[in-house]
């Protein structure tokens, strides 16, 4: 079976990826899930989800994708139990990630009231609230919750780009519009070492940042699903 990962900030399109992935022939994609794990590097909780989830599917499929953003916490982890690995990081631009991020945690709840979950401010007091949060790394005190969420975009691709400089062959970045064409999604399962008997595209239907696609060739339009 070949394992593979998908990260990225979050807010970059890695659920619809996850979702294109699920349709390839014997192909799964494990969204985040439970056990999240934590920005703090837990090696047991790690390598007990990635054996649970190896037991679970090993008869089933050829092409397991774990896919979350925390897992840029774990590359040394993936790296030294999964040597074979690919991992395709999503970027999206910095501004459209920061925007996303901001309208997501100040968005009304349900009951009414308007959220304004802080994930990276280390004196906010809602960050136990559970093990989602602390996926998150905590900064010191900043101006504006955009600034948080710019500081924690940087600091995720920097860590990106020095694993790519030391592993070229294992991690590589794909920006978000990937998704939209059907020659780069081919490169990209190819890159995932999908074989091309197992690739299914065009993928008919994407969401892409809460926006759903018709995909026809190498265009996309928008509907309303």
């Amino acid at each position: 079976m070949q394992i593979n990962f998908v990260i990225g900030t979050g807010r970059c399109g890695t659920k619809s990826l996850s979702y294109i992935l699920n349709n390839q022939n014997k192909g799964r994609c494990v969204h985040e899930g439970h056990p999240n794990l934590p920005y703090v590097v837990d090696v047991q909780l790690f390598v007990d989800k990635m054996t649970n989830n190896y037991d679970k599917y090993k008869n089933n499929y050829k092409y397991l994708t774990f896919d979350g953003f925390y897992y840029c916490w774990y590359l040394d982890e993936i790296l030294e139990m999964f040597p074979d690995t690919r991992i395709c990081c999503l970027i999206r631009d910095k501004s459209e990630v920061v925007e996303s991020y901001f309208n997501k945690v100040t968005k009304r709840c349900p009951d009414g009231h308007f959220a304004h979950k802080n994930f990276w401010d280390n004196t906010d007091r809602a960050r136990s609230y559970s093990d989602f949060d602390l996926c998150y790394p905590n900064y010191p005190k900043q101006k504006t919750l955009k600034d948080y969420i710019s500081l924690y975009y940087d600091d995720y691709y920097n860590i990106v780009n020095d694993f790519i400089r030391q592993y070229p062959k294992n991690i590589r970045l794909f920006h978000i519009d990937t998704l939209n064409k059907e020659s780069k999604l081919k490169k990209l399962f190819n890159y995932m070492k999908i074989n091309k008997v197992d690739q299914r595209v065009p993928v008919s239907k994407i969401q892409v940042c809460h926006r759903w696609y018709e995909v026809k060739g190498d265009s996309k339009v928008e509907f309303k699903k």
